[in-house]
């Protein structure tokens, strides 16, 4: 089950000039009007080239906070061999974060909770190579 009572944060990717703004992340708070997509947060009139990333409440096991949109690398809960696997960080809902990731043209979704051994590796941004 997902953590309910978690920190409500953000961050913003500037496409255009391939960094973080924290400017940004301010222009989106105060306009108040967003719709989750599946891969990240959408504003009303907000320029194209700024995408927003939620806050999933969970950290990595190095203490850092997992966005949507982070590359992870982890371990199945129910895989008995225990395989390493790369995924990235993705919403369904603001309550419902997962890890999805592709094996030979098939498609796996876990639940973020759902998964061991969790590290931030790289984001779908900076680091796209990672989750090819």
């Amino acid at each position: 089950m997902m953590n309910t009572q978690r920190e409500i944060k953000f961050r913003a990717w500037d496409k255009t000039n391939k960094k973080w703004s924290d400017e940004s992340i301010g222009f989106f708070l105060e306009r108040k009007t967003i719709f989750p997509s599946i891969y990240h947060y959408v504003s009303v009139g907000f320029p194209n080239d700024i995408v927003i990333m939620q806050y999933t409440g969970l950290k990595d096991k190095n203490d850092r906070d997992i966005y949507v949109g982070d590359i992870l690398r982890f371990i199945e809960k129910d895989d008995i061999r225990k395989r390493h696997r790369i995924g990235e960080v993705t919403s369904l809902y603001a309550e419902s974060f997962h890890c999805e990731w592709h094996i030979q043209g098939s498609y796996y979704m876990h639940r973020l909770d759902q998964i061991d051994d969790i590290e931030i590796i790289g984001n779908i941004y900076q680091n796209p190579e990672l989750f090819k």
